[in-house]
């Protein structure tokens, strides 16, 4: 069994103990929190991080680490929102708000490579984290992959094609700003026209097969996307 570093297991420990706390709480000093758990003050500072680069925590110079629950991270890796939220110590549930069998339009067609016989299921569906909206995802998907996959609406459609032997291996990403429209305001929570973070996935299985595609609209004051570029070597 892989143990995960001290650091990890610290910051696993706080983002537990701090995940009801008020917003605006003052955690321990770095000092108090390395007698604690019996590391390094460097420990402890990498266990914070961790926690800020997940939104959970405000760190300000000379005054200390405070509890923030605004914003949602996601990083470069390949995760379900299912598996995202619970490594972030949130409770994930989804809501069904609609399912069909239903023929592509032409963005999809290109996307999934189909051809205009073929029907996708689709599927749209509201995902919560601790039971606060946190974006409206529209899934297509092959109905050829989609055996049992209605029945999964309100679990991870991941792990329902992991058991058709189509689980999701690779991903095209694309992010753009937008405004909420006015039902997408209502079902999320937020004022109509407020700002919000498209989010396309094009999913392929570990076969190259093209097995999802998935448009979901994020709250921007909630989720934010972190990530590493580096510049080419020449």
């Amino acid at each position: 069994m892989v143990i995960a570093p001290k650091y990890q297991r610290i910051a696993t420990t706080l983002r537990k103990r701090y995940r009801a706390s008020p917003e605006g709480e003052r955690l321990p000093s770095e000092r108090t929190l390395a007698a604690e758990f019996d590391v390094s003050l460097m420990t402890v500072r990498q266990a914070l991080n961790l926690l800020q680069d997940d939104g959970l925590v405000l760190r300000v110079l000379g005054k200390g680490t405070f509890v923030r629950h605004g914003v949602i991270a996601k990083g470069n890796s390949l995760t379900s929102f299912t598996e995202e939220m619970r490594v972030k110590g949130l409770e994930p549930s989804t809501r069904l708000l609609g399912v069909e069998f239903v023929r592509p339009d032409d963005d999809a067609v290109r996307a999934l490579q189909l051809s205009r016989n073929e029907r996708v299921l689709w599927m749209e569906r509201l995902r919560l984290a601790d039971g606060e909206p946190i974006c409206v995802e529209v899934s297509q998907i092959p109905e050829r992959l989609a055996d049992g996959l209605i029945e999964a609406g309100e679990r991870s459609l991941h792990e329902a094609l992991a058991a058709n032997d189509a689980r999701p291996m690779t991903a095209e990403r694309r992010i753009r700003a937008t405004l909420a429209s006015d039902r997408e305001a209502r079902i999320l929570r937020v004022p109509p026209q407020d700002a919000i973070l498209n989010i396309r996935h094009l999913f392929a299985d570990g076969k190259g097969r093209l097995v999802q595609l998935a448009d979901s609209s994020y709250r921007a004051d909630r989720y934010q996307v972190l990530g590493t570029i580096n510049r080419p070597t020449p």
